[in-house]
């Protein structure tokens, strides 16, 4: 980047100023209070929308006019002009970059987001490699050499190779220690084969009782039902004892590896989409109740889109905890339902939920 041209109206203690920056400048003087700092400023500013102070506090005091600043400079072979403004009561903020007379960007966020990915750097990353301040210049003269040293390596953003080498061996050794307390952490394989043994020995006898006592359809469901909810709370017995392993819940989570699926609502998954409705409670924006006819109905109509969460870790399936139920109403999309099962809240698979719905 080489600075051609600096204008600034009303900006701080300048009223009007126009410069053509001089190639090869390396340094701007003056006394006190001249504005070398709010010269300084206002590049970042125009760059970045960055000051030391709110908006309101930029334009020269006791003017009405607009506050602007505008620079000219080539990078890449091209020339640019950002030009950024502070105007009205409300202090509006507007920004523009232009390049052979077209606006590549238009806007205070865009244009910083434009700089930051023209620049390849961001407002601190500016500030550390361009320039230097008065303050940080004269230290250089209160300073031995290995303290200007380290000055320089400072101003310029530059970590020393020792100090890197130096953390990048505590990084390591904290990871060795962490991989070493989740491996003892996670259960022993002797032990993982006995729990598969008790759950396919609770599934075995409880076939066999079903079989052999049961007769009716109804005493059937109740059975199967009873026996997914004992192999679920030997599932969650597993995931109790595993989080006492644990540093932090979020380290716990990480460990679960969890699996989400999202996807639409299919006849298969009418019956559990309604019972969600009318049993989930805790975590329910809207607590609208639909039967299983009703679910099936919206499935008809194409103003109505329903998806549902599946979620599994390494411990069990949890089957389906979760439903979003979006009604189209002209242009908006409006959330008739977002639930989730009690059994999965304070893991954060909710936002697998709402990223589908939100890019359907």
């Amino acid at each position: 980047m080489e600075l051609r041209t600096y204008s600034l109206r009303n900006y701080r203690v300048f009223e009007q100023l126009e410069l053509e920056v001089p190639a090869g400048l390396v340094g701007i003087y003056g006394p006190n209070g001249a504005g070398k700092s709010a010269l300084l400023e206002a590049m970042t500013w125009a760059l970045y929308g960055r000051a030391r102070t709110p908006k309101q506090g930029i334009p020269t005091t006791g003017t009405t006019g607009e506050c602007v600043v505008e620079l000219g400079f080539d990078h890449d072979e091209h020339h640019y002009v950002i030009r950024r403004t502070i105007s009205g009561m409300n202090h509006t903020v507007k920004a523009r970059v232009t390049t052979a007379g077209q606006t590549v960007a238009d806007g205070p966020t865009e244009v910083g987001r434009y700089v930051r990915s023209l620049l390849g750097m961001d407002e601190q990353s500016f500030r550390s490699s361009v320039f230097a301040e008065q303050k940080q210049l004269a230290a250089f003269s209160d300073h031995t050499a290995d303290q200007r040293r380290r000055l320089v390596l400072s101003l310029l953003g530059i970590t020393p190779i020792e100090k890197a080498r130096d953390e990048a061996r505590t990084d390591a050794r904290t990871a060795e220690r962490d991989y070493v307390r989740l491996t003892a952490a996670l259960p022993d394989t002797d032990e993982l084969a006995a729990r598969k043994a008790e759950v396919e020995d609770i599934v075995s006898r409880q076939t066999a009782r079903v079989a052999a006592a049961l007769v009716s359809s109804d005493q059937i469901s109740a059975a199967r039902r009873e026996l997914v909810e004992q192999v679920r709370r030997s599932e969650e017995r597993r995931r109790e004892d595993f989080r006492h392993g644990a540093r932090t819940l979020e380290e716990f989570y990480r460990s679960l590896m969890m699996e989400a699926w999202v996807f639409p609502v299919g006849p298969a998954e009418i019956e559990r989409a309604a019972q969600l409705t009318q049993r989930t409670n805790q975590f329910n924006l809207s607590t609208r109740r639909y039967t299983a006819a009703e679910i099936e109905a919206m499935l008809a109509d194409r103003a109505v889109r329903l998806r549902v969460l599946r979620l599994r870790d390494r411990f069990g399936d949890a089957g389906i905890v979760g439903l979003a139920i979006v009604r189209v109403d002209g242009e908006d999309d409006v959330l008739d339902t977002f639930l989730l099962s009690c059994r999965v809240i304070g893991r954060t698979v909710e936002t697998a939920l709402l990223a589908e719905i939100v890019a359907a």
